[in-house]
Formats: C-alpha cells, sequence, structure tokens
C-alpha cells in the first residue's frame, strides 16, 4: 500500500509540473488542485481500511491472516451428547432427526456449523451443504410438552434449535436442558446417569433440527443388510474470526443420526439409546410420550416428523401427535423414511 502510494505522489508531482509549465498564468490554482488530489486520496484510502466484511475482521486483518499472523480467537470442536445404551456403556446420543451437541467455549460468543458430509439415498445430492445453528429454545416436557419455557431443576427439559442460513453467534453455555431424576436415581430424557437430583441432570447439548437433518438407512434389499449412517461435521467459530477463511474454524465433530423410526432401547425398564433396531420398544415408548409419561424418552426422541394442514410433514415441530404412532408403526413393519429431498437448503449449491 506505502509503496502504490509513492507512486501516485511521483505521478501527481509529474503532471504539477506540466500544469504548471502550460499554465503559468493559473499557477496558483494548478498547486491548489495538485494538493487538494493528493490530500484527499489518502482520507479515501484509510476509509477503505476499516470497511469490515463479514465475520468482524478488517481488511488488515484479513491481510494477516493470509500470512499466518492471525487475530481470530480459535476455538475448541464440539462435542456429542452422551447417554447409555441397552448394555449400559456410554454411547453417542443419536436421534433419528435431530443432532445433539455441546457446543463447548464456555463464556465465549461463537457460531455453530453444520455442513452435510454424508447422507444415504436419495438424500445425497444435499451433501455438501452448509447451514447454521439458529437461536436455541426452550421446551419443558415433564410430561405434556411446553414450548419457549426455559429448562431448570424444577421443570425437566431441553434446548432444541433450527438450522438457518445465517450464522447465529452466541454464548452457547448460557442454555442448558435437565433431565428427570427418578425414585432409581437415574436421568431421564436426556442423559440416564445416575443422580441424586434434577441438578445432577443438567445437560448442555442442543438439539439440532431441520428438514436437512435425515435418519440413516437400513438397507433391507441385501443379504447381509448394511446401515447407511447420515453424518454431518459440526465446528464453532469465534465473533472474531472471518468466516471466510477454513482455519478460522475449530475441527470437525462427525455427528451421525439414528435409524429411522429407532428412538430406544430397553433395559430394566429403562428406556436408553436407539439400538439400530426398529421394535416393539419403539412403538412402546411413542405411546407412552403420546400419553405424556414421564418417563418416556426425550421429545427429540420421540419427533419425527411434523404435522401440518395436509399431513405429515419432514420439519419437525416439537410436540408427539398421532403421525408420529403412525410414522414409528410403519417403519416397524418395514416402512423406510417417508419424504424425499426438496429444494437445496439454503438455496446452496453442494
Amino acid at each position: 500500500m506505502k509503496q502504490y502510494r509513492k507512486g501516485v505522489v511521483v505521478i501527481g508531482c509529474f503532471f504539477f509540473e506540466r500544469l504548471t509549465v502550460m499554465f503559468r498564468p493559473k499557477r496558483n490554482g494548478t498547486a491548489v488542485l495538485a494538493i487538494l488530489f493528493l490530500t484527499i486520496q489518502p482520507v479515501a484510502w484509510s476509509q477503505q481500511e476499516e470497511t469490515r466484511p463479514p465475520g468482524g475482521s478488517t481488511l488488515a486483518d484479513q491481510v494477516d491472516l493470509v500470512r499466518g499472523a492471525s487475530v481470530c480467537a480459535p476455538t475448541d470442536a464440539p462435542a456429542s451428547q452422551l447417554a447409555y445404551d441397552v448394555d449400559l456403556l456410554v454411547v453417542n446420543s443419536r436421534k433419528s432427526r435431530s443432532l445433539s451437541i455441546v457446543p463447548g467455549n464456555p463464556g465465549r460468543s461463537t457460531a455453530l456449523r453444520v455442513t452435510v458430509v454424508d447422507l444415504p439415498t436419495p438424500f445425497e445430492i444435499w451433501n455438501g451443504v452448509e447451514m447454521w445453528v439458529g437461536p436455541p429454545t426452550g421446551i419443558c416436557e415433564l410430561g405434556a410438552q411446553v414450548v419457549g419455557c426455559q429448562p431448570s431443576e424444577t421443570e425437566p427439559g431441553i434446548m432444541v434449535a433450527a438450522l438457518q442460513c445465517d450464522p447465529h453467534f452466541a454464548d452457547w453455555s448460557q442454555f442448558s436442558g435437565y433431565g428427570f431424576c427418578t425414585t432409581e436415581l437415574i436421568c431421564l430424557h436426556s442423559l440416564d446417569q445416575p443422580c441424586s437430583t434434577n441438578a445432577d441432570c443438567a445437560d448442555p447439548a442442543i438439539h439440532v433440527q431441520g428438514d436437512a437433518i435425515v435418519p440413516s438407512r437400513l438397507d433391507l434389499s441385501v443379504v447381509d443388510p448394511i446401515l447407511h449412517s447420515a453424518t454431518y461435521a459440526v465446528q464453532a467459530v469465534d465473533v472474531t474470526c472471518s468466516l471466510d477463511l477454513p482455519e478460522n474454524f475449530s475441527p470437525a465433530l462427525s455427528v451421525a443420526t439414528a435409524r429411522w423410526a429407532d428412538v430406544t432401547s430397553l433395559s430394566d425398564g429403562v428406556f436408553k439409546a436407539p439400538d439400530d433396531v426398529v421394535n416393539t420398544f419403539d412403538v412402546l415408548a411413542t405411546i407412552s410420550k403420546f400419553q405424556a409419561f414421564a418417563r418416556a424418552p426425550s421429545l427429540v426422541s420421540i419427533d419425527v416428523v411434523g404435522l401440518g394442514s395436509s399431513g405429515p410433514t419432514p420439519v419437525v415441530d416439537n410436540t408427539v401427535t398421532i403421525s408420529e404412532l403412525v410414522a414409528i408403526i410403519g417403519a416397524f413393519g418395514g416402512a423406510n423414511y417417508p419424504f424425499v429431498p426438496g429444494a437445496t437448503p439454503c438455496g446452496g449449491t453442494p
């Protein structure tokens, strides 16, 4: 930039000299014009340098980033929510229609980017699409669901967030769900971990939803059925960082969904994490949630379809209706996920 300005000054002086020779009677006026030209331009350059692109970095900051002198704050990768499976082993908590993640990076303002990595047929056309996690909403679910509340020790519930096209920056540690500590001293709804009070069941997970979150698919057309997992990559980025530079994002957390309509497993009368099998336990769990049974699985496990004016929709609606029961009984009978891809999410091109 300094060399560029020096060149402009030299060119300005050259024109000033020529104009002085050509218009000697108007020398004073020409000098004024030349001085104005040389003083106004640096002001304009200075204003351009302070222009801030998306992500909060100045153009000068971006030059520093390209040179390796990064000025943005690095972030840690999000983590998976954990639960117990039927064998009482700690596993990643998978849902059929949502991604359950722990954002991490407490006390900092970050955004969460979700990239579609590998989806089963026919949704593979969305592979590569990038979206963002939107503002979270609390849902209390001790029995019936109450949307828009703030889960607490006395109001067990979860935090959900929809995918959107623009980044949403927040200190995600401010949002927390709570499980339900049963008389058997086990956290239900989300964690299934040992507890003594509901306070022990605090759950920092955000459950990400959207029609682009599709279930894994079991291919039953072959002798040995193969589960094609629907996988996504979740990354965090700090508010101080440019969104245009891949190195500003955290390492990716790989998250997969459960098989269509596989909402739970059952161990010693307690609902646990999905087990890649759709059976009577999944139907029983759905009936329990539909009847607002307190010990039924979490809403985000059971809510697999939405309900529109013309029937089921691929956008979950954070309620459990007869549509969930019909869908899961259908899957128990061998039916696949009933929806097909619509327009590419966020208008992107994979």
